[in-house]
């Protein structure tokens, strides 16, 4: 007994020493741009991994990535824009140009903004030029996410039941769990992304380790206390039973009524938690947070200039808000606010493009999960938080979704010629 635990034991030294051979060399690489497999990999997981801090070192490794994307599409020469895609990204410039023009709006933070946005939609093509290429692939960024976010996750219940955070060394003020973000709706949206791997995991995979995470998830995300994401995981969910509603009717109804039940006492022992009882009052009062005022506010200015909007700034470049705000908490009104009309055509346009590509998708495996948090997203997330136009973290987060959906369900290709190669040697 002694002897084989020792082998394991050895078995196992010598996986991790492969391992991080691996790692090192892929962090070499990248460390000088290198346009390997390993590199761009080791870059996008660090990506995925520093997402969700929304500090230095996540704009770094986009930045990063993004060199090794124009690297690579330099060198090659095979990145071809659609010409639909030119058209509608013409038209964007030209409607976000002329709306900071005619409103004479601080062109400093114009600039700015228009800079991330620029970058967020970058990051949209190179993950897409990436994907196309078989460089990278979906199971990576998966992979990538578990990883990340279930050591995010612990960290979050650590703060909730002992107020401190272990990976940033910190105490935790009351008011919903912030995770590494530091900002609990945001935090909840990245669980929102954890949620959706890991109900395709459990669902098509039908892994018991994933269920036990998935319901941890669920109950980290109610503990943050962020009604936006309950109401977008709540949706999520509503889409997935919709379109897996046949495949329930051939499964064991007892493991069905034992997850129903599972989900019915973590629903009672979390309404007997002071904060989220509160928190769900409060939702039933119809308490907003100031958010309907700001929108009767900025609602109140659009007439002023309708067709271009007020530029492409903070939504708060017009007097009478009482609280301060980067973005108006609804990616509709702060769309019509800073672009105008126009600017709500070209929004519609987005929409119409991706769920067209959503529903004609032939990958039925992947195709429930996407509709589902493409919906949850655009038609909830966005439409009571964080922007995906100038989010230092939603905005990238939605664009390398909006990537794994296009590359998976639609046949526009962005690379001329493909070709596939195995070594990991310099592509």
């Amino acid at each position: 007994m002694g002897l084989q635990s020792g082998k394991r034991i050895e078995r196992y030294k010598i996986l991790l020493q492969d391992y991080w051979k691996i790692i090192k060399e892929a962090l070499v690489d990248s460390i000088h741009f290198k346009l390997t497999y390993k590199s761009i990999n080791a870059v996008l997981f660090l990506l995925v991994v520093t997402l969700p801090f929304v500090n230095r070192v996540s704009k770094l490794m986009g930045i990063v990535y993004l060199i090794l994307f124009v690297r690579m599409a330099l060198r090659d020469s095979d990145f071809s824009l659609p010409k639909t895609h030119q058209l509608f990204l013409g038209s964007l410039g030209v409607v976000i140009a002329v709306g900071l023009w005619f409103n004479s709006v601080d062109m400093v933070i114009g600039f700015r903004k228009v800079m991330y946005l620029a970058i967020f939609i970058s990051l949209y093509y190179a993950t897409l030029y990436f994907l196309t290429k078989r460089i990278i692939s979906l199971k990576m960024i998966g992979v990538s996410i578990v990883i990340a976010m279930t050591i995010y996750m612990i960290d979050g219940y650590v703060q909730f039941f002992y107020g401190y955070d272990f990976l940033f060394h910190n105490i935790i003020q009351q008011g919903g769990v912030n995770g590494v973000s530091r900002n609990r709706n945001v935090f909840a949206f990245a669980l929102l992304f954890y949620i959706a791997v890991l109900t395709y995991i459990t669902i098509e995979h039908r892994k018991k380790y994933s269920m036990i995470l998935l319901v941890a998830a669920i109950g980290l995300i109610v503990l943050t206390l962020s009604r936006q994401i309950w109401l977008a995981s709540a949706l999520f969910f509503l889409v997935i039973f919709i379109y897996r509603f046949k495949q329930l009717k051939v499964l064991q109804w007892n493991k069905v009524i034992i997850w129903g039940l599972l989900l019915f006492v973590l629903a009672w022992l979390f309404w007997h938690i002071p904060e989220v009882h509160q928190r769900i009052i409060l939702m039933e009062q119809g308490y907003s947070s100031g958010r309907l005022e700001l929108w009767k506010l900025l609602l109140s200015h659009i007439s002023e200039s309708p067709i271009w909007g007020h530029g492409f700034q903070s939504p708060l470049n017009v007097s009478g808000a009482e609280k301060e705000y980067d973005y108006a908490h609804n990616l509709t009104i702060g769309i019509l606010f800073n672009l105008g009309i126009l600017g709500i055509i070209l929004y519609m346009i987005f929409i119409i493009y991706f769920l067209s590509i959503l529903l004609k998708c032939k990958n039925k495996q992947y195709q429930p999960y996407f509709v589902a948090l493409f919906i949850a997203l655009i038609f909830v997330q966005q439409q009571l938080g964080g922007s995906m136009l100038i989010h230092k973290f939603i905005g990238p987060a939605i664009m390398l979704f909006l990537a794994m959906i296009t590359s998976c369900c639609s046949h526009i290709s962005i690379v001329k010629a493909v070709v596939n190669k195995s070594s990991d040697t310099e592509l």
